[in-house]
């Protein structure tokens, strides 16, 4: 504080006026009747004027608006001024007028107007070239002789009152014609008034508030346009209820987490660094001209807000993610002229009526809608609409719309994943017959009806949770390598497959929780790399149009009967856990690389292999828990074409366990001899 005294006492203090006497015209200029050089001065200081016509201004501190000022002037030859620069008493007001006389007589006007500027305080220089100075203010008498200074620009960083102790801070009026602090503005604490008496105050590094500082509850600068890195409130436990900027064009960071804010009101904010903001009793929230974000926009409600209204009217793009979530009360969400976002999200808005993003075209990352909270569903949402939506750089999903009879995305691209999840009105989605590429595409608890055509996608994976019951006919994507349908495995709602068209080969089938009496797999289906059927709710399973698979596993301890009866090849056949099993048929099946039954429930059903008759090479077998199995004349065929070998014959707790020798010497049923 001494070091700020003695600087600011040194810079401003001092006003002796250095008289010049009168105007000099001792060089050759030309013209007869013209002041060509102009300037005012204060203890050694020089301030040039600007001529421009008749017109002289000269840049001068505030602070010597009303100081005695020396003159120093220069005129044309011969000629001489009225009244006599050094005979004038005061500099300020709206002017002092001159008047030049040739030495022919002739007069030209002129008036000397003073251009007050901002005093700028730095470490070594008072006029803020090219330094810094930081103030600590600890008492109202250092708040009082920083005023005195007339310091209205600052250099550096601001500290109002002391991280903890007895010294307080109350009064800031001495500082009210404060207009910059261009790095931090700090207000901490032990600070007791509040910030009204910055009302002059045009632009601020960065606005810190710690702690809580007891009698702020609004933060109210009616000039601020920039805050270029931003205001932070720091403390969770703020009682803060008010930000008012209504100047403001462009902030940096705005960081509050205040639980007591009911109103952020900046109606002329244009650009926006990143938002944070939490509080359960946001009422108000303004920012009409916004018009680009440049890192994270995250609005939290805290699961009370009363907000009811969201409108970013102006906003266009935001590089970082827009999260809007915990917001009870909020029924219209609105950004109409947003068309690119890094991601956009949506979190348990369960009254959520109106969602406006009819201009969006582009999200770099995730496009989420989740409406999700605990059992309880939103159901005013009754229409969305994505009409511009091209494409979507990561997972496109939306979860518990429960009002929602249909989703329109006319225009939608590419999406790297797009999920639909407890939307249980869904009956339609509205695509385009433009090629679109989804790679993973997901249908969970919906009720999607009739003729589901999702031919013109190029998808590699779709996945059908208990989504299929009301279809009548499903056409797959293009491309596609993995279908899945999969029911709830406590509680499978009967119903069976619907009708396949668009695909003969598959990579992967995987049917789970299928709850029909006969599971009977499309026709249309030729060749599948790997086939995994389980569940408990089915007593038979048939292929009917398979005619070749990789891998085919069966888990289920309801199933009776196997039939395919068309299957020529099969890499892998595993049964596992399928205690009901009676009975097999795979009547073409002429090659199996590997065959296994077993599990620890074991079976006390399938007495005989009679089902594999027809095969000529097994690669290996291994059965186990298999208490009824005596007959293994199923394997006769690929015994005597030498299909099985020693090495690969592995049985273990069956009803019968005869060795590959006892199969070379015809031995496949206990009774032979």
């Amino acid at each position: 504080m001494n070091n700020l005294h003695r600087i600011l006492s040194t810079a401003f203090a001092l006003t002796l006026l250095l008289a010049i006497g009168g105007c000099s015209t001792d060089e050759p200029l030309s013209g007869d009747n013209y002041i060509v050089d102009f300037a005012l001065m204060s203890d050694g200081q020089v301030y040039p004027a600007k001529i421009t016509g008749e017109r002289i201004v000269v840049p001068v501190p505030k602070t010597l608006l009303q100081a005695p000022l020396g003159a120093r002037c220069k005129l044309s030859i011969g000629a001489t001024i009225s009244p006599n620069p050094k005979e004038v008493p005061s500099w300020s007001g709206s002017g002092v007028p001159f008047t030049v006389k040739a030495a022919n007589g002739d007069l030209r006007k002129y008036t000397v107007v003073l251009d007050p500027q901002d005093v700028t305080a730095s470490e070594q220089d008072p006029t803020g070239k090219g330094s810094t100075y930081s103030s600590h203010l600890l008492t109202d008498e250092d708040v009082k002789r920083l005023g005195e200074s007339g310091v209205n620009v600052l250099i550096g960083d601001l500290v109002i009152g002391a991280e903890s102790g007895d010294e307080t801070i109350s009064d800031l009026s001495p500082l009210k014609e404060l207009k910059e602090v261009r790095y931090r503005l700090v207000i901490n604490p032990t600070y007791t008034g509040d910030l009204s008496e910055l009302k002059n105050l045009q632009r601020v590094g960065e606005l810190v508030i710690n702690g809580t500082p007891p009698n702020l509850k609004e933060i109210i600068l009616p000039e601020l346009r920039t805050m270029t890195l931003g205001l932070k409130i720091n403390d969770g436990r703020s009682t803060l209820e008010r930000i008012s900027l209504p100047k403001a064009t462009e902030i940096g960071t705005l960081v509050c987490k205040s639980p007591a804010l009911t109103t952020l009101s900046a109606p002329g904010l244009v650009t926006l660094g990143s938002l944070d903001l939490v509080s359960g009793n946001l009422t108000t929230f303004s920012m009409d001209k916004l018009q680009s974000i440049a890192g994270d926009f995250a609005l939290n409600g805290d699961g009370e807000s009363p907000l009811t209204t969201l409108s970013l009217p102006e906003l266009s793009s935001s590089e970082g993610s827009i999260s809007i979530s915990e917001l009870p009360q909020l029924s219209e969400l609105r950004m109409p002229n947003l068309v690119r976002t890094g991601a956009f999200m949506t979190s348990r808005l369960m009254l959520l009526k109106e969602l406006d993003l009819s201009r969006l075209e582009r999200v770099d990352q995730e496009l989420k809608l989740d409406f999700y909270l605990y059992n309880s569903k939103n159901t005013a949402l009754t229409e969305l609409r994505l009409p511009a939506l091209k494409s979507v750089g990561s997972r496109l999903s939306i979860r518990a719309a429960h009002g929602l009879p249909s989703i329109s995305l006319p225009e939608l691209e590419q999406s790297k994943e797009f999920w639909i999840m407890e939307s249980s009105a869904l009956q339609k989605i509205e695509w385009s017959n433009k090629p679109k590429h989804i790679p993973t595409l997901a249908f969970d608890e919906i009720d999607l009806a009739g003729t589901v055509d999702l031919s013109g996608i190029e998808c590699s994976d779709l996945i059908l949770y208990q989504s299929w019951k009301s279809m009548d006919k499903l056409i797959l994507p293009n491309n596609l390598k993995s279908l899945r349908f999969t029911d709830d495995d406590d509680n499978p709602i009967e119903g069976a497959l619907p009708e396949i068209e668009g695909a003969s080969k598959l990579e992967t089938l995987r049917l789970e929780h299928i709850n029909t009496r006969e599971l009977i797999l499309p026709s249309v289906l030729k060749e599948i790399e790997i086939l995994d059927v389980s569940g408990s709710a089915f007593t038979a399973l048939s292929a009917v149009g398979l005619e070749k698979v990789g891998e085919l596993k069966v888990e289920s301890g309801s199933l009776l009967s196997i039939s395919m009866p068309i299957l020529k090849v099969a890499q892998e056949v595993t049964f596992d856990q399928t205690t009901a099993l009676k009975s097999l048929s795979f009547p073409k099946l002429k090659s199996i690389e590997s065959l296994s039954l077993e599990g620890w429930r074991g079976n006390s059903s399938l007495s005989n292999l009679d089902g594999f008759s027809e095969v000529e090479s097994i690669g290996s077998v291994r059965i186990e828990n298999y208490r009824a199995l005596t007959d293994y004349s199923g394997l006769k065929n690929a015994v005597e074409h030498d299909g099985l070998t020693e090495k690969g014959w592995k049985l273990k707790g069956n009803k019968y366990n005869p060795t590959f020798e006892d199969l070379k010497a015809g031995r496949y049923t206990p009774s032979m001899p």
